[in-house]
């Protein structure tokens, strides 16, 4: 191997590095656009303590606020190594002949091109399962009794393949929520230990019926994804 060979292959493994940098700051600057935390820069730290919930929401906006200093850290990184990676592949750049310049230039776009597509292959395939996992078609339609407990009676019958334990799991579910209820006060309207005390009941009262902050809730306590389908 030559001095010139040295010089191209540390220069495209620069120019791959550079490459994966400029995905983290892309990837930083959407989420950061879209005010979204990714997962790894979500605080697990839970207040363990009984509290009210005004103490719970200054926990969450300082765990929310940390996590945006900790991408806005990690960003100002980013672009530091890539101001330092730029200039080493400058320096190896400049010392080939115009030929070799050729060559790592049509070498780049292949690469770029190559990356570009796996990553699109990817999306393809996480669109196609989530049209799958959206298909009502693929979901096994059962009956279930029309007295304002359906929602645990779909869960109940999910979880155990019976309709018979949506009174105990209504239970588990509102106490799980008035522990966690710094989570989901904001999707309910009014009082939240109002409309948790109104869960109780399996009567078929209108104010104990699921709404979006059950369904919430649910996901979260027992793992499971939950999707919700209207008749058109």
């Amino acid at each position: 191997m030559d001095y010139t060979d040295v010089d191209t292959f540390s220069l495209k493994r620069l120019m791959d590095k550079q490459a994966r940098y400029r995905g983290h700051l892309e990837f930083l600057d959407t989420c950061t656009h879209m005010n979204i935390i990714p997962k790894g820069f979500q605080l697990k730290w839970e207040l363990q303590m009984e509290a009210g919930d005004e103490d719970f929401e200054k926990c969450r906006k300082i765990k929310i606020d940390a996590a945006n200093q900790l991408m806005g850290v990690t960003r100002d990184a980013c672009l530091k190594k890539l101001n330092e990676l730029e200039g080493e592949i400058n320096h190896f750049y400049s010392m080939l002949d115009s030929n070799e310049k050729k060559s790592i230039d049509i070498w780049y776009v292949e690469r770029t091109l190559e990356n570009k597509l796996r990553k699109l292959k990817k999306i393809q395939q996480l669109k196609s399962q989530i049209n799958k996992d959206e298909d009502v078609q693929t979901y096994k339609i059962i009956s279930i009794a029309k007295d304002g407990n359906c929602f645990y009676r779909c869960l109940s019958y999910f979880l155990y393949g019976s309709q018979m334990y949506h009174e105990s799991l209504r239970e588990d579910l509102t106490q799980y929520m008035y522990k966690n209820s710094h989570k989901y006060n904001h999707l309910v309207d009014g009082d939240i230990h109002v409309h948790l005390s109104a869960q109780r009941y399996t009567n078929g009262r209108l104010s104990s019926w699921a709404t979006e902050a059950e369904l919430k809730a649910a996901s979260d306590h027992h793992q499971i994804s939950i999707h919700v389908s209207t008749d058109r």
